[in-house]
């Protein structure tokens, strides 16, 4: 008897190879091995969740005239999403989106998201082709928003919070503040994917950009979408976007 059980946790180092061998199954692009060793040696940096499949087979062993039932419980990851946060101050990254002080110095063209010091770029999204459309990419999704919003700084003052700060508690001498860090989370996705856009949409992304060429592969070069969610008090340039 076969019974199964997805739940979403966590990736651990183990998980790796799994991971791996989805997305030569489901994405038409490559990631070189450094991508993984970031994923599993600098969790601070990154951001992995994955969706597993916890089945239970039952087995019969007869011994002896007796029969006695061993479970045997065995984990398939069938869903995963893969993230990286990004210096949203100082630092350009090569994927269309700007920090506030980079697009200062430089006429990129590039996309301007200011109100936090960090950016959450989603590097890839996958579920099993037989595992799709029971809410599994939403709830990957989800989790990813859910740690972005836990990213903030501590700081106290004794006369008068900062700009963009929120109340915490207060102690006899002084407040204590928290500001959070990240502005919002970015992705790309192949203009032709509607089912991908649907999705994006469905959980607050709003697209910005059409990035012509930005993909290769198949011998040809597809265009992306860039989609943004906002987060906290970050803004795309003078207009904003969904606050949480």
């Amino acid at each position: 008897m076969d019974r199964g059980k997805v739940y979403i946790r966590p990736m651990v180092v183990s998980d790796v190879e799994q991971i791996k061998k989805l997305h030569d199954a489901c994405l038409p692009l490559s990631y070189d091995e450094s991508y993984y060793e970031g994923m599993a040696q600098d969790p601070d940096n990154h951001f992995c969740t994955v969706a597993a499949l916890k089945s239970t087979r039952t087995e019969s062993d007869e011994t002896h005239g007796d029969e006695s039932t061993a479970r045997l419980a065995s984990e398939e990851i069938i869903g995963a999403v893969t993230a990286q946060y990004w210096d949203n101050e100082s630092a350009r990254n090569a994927n269309g989106v700007a920090g506030e002080t980079y697009a200062k110095k430089q006429d990129t063209g590039g996309l301007i998201i200011r109100g936090g010091s960090l950016l959450l770029y989603v590097s890839s999204l996958v579920v099993a082709p037989q595992h799709r459309r029971k809410g599994i990419a939403s709830h990957l999704l989800e989790r990813c928003v859910e740690d972005a919003l836990r990213r903030y700084v501590t700081f106290h003052e004794s006369v008068c919070a900062p700009a963009a700060a929120c109340f915490v508690f207060h102690h006899p001498l002084r407040l204590h503040y928290f500001r959070p860090q990240c502005a919002a989370i970015v992705l790309h996705v192949v203009a032709r994917n509607k089912s991908a856009i649907s999705l994006y949409r469905s959980q607050r992304f709003v697209r910005m950009k059409r990035l012509r060429r930005f993909y290769k592969y198949d011998g040809q070069h597809r265009d992306a979408y860039l989609f943004v969610r906002c987060l906290n008090s970050g803004f795309v340039r003078r207009r904003r976007c969904a606050i949480m």
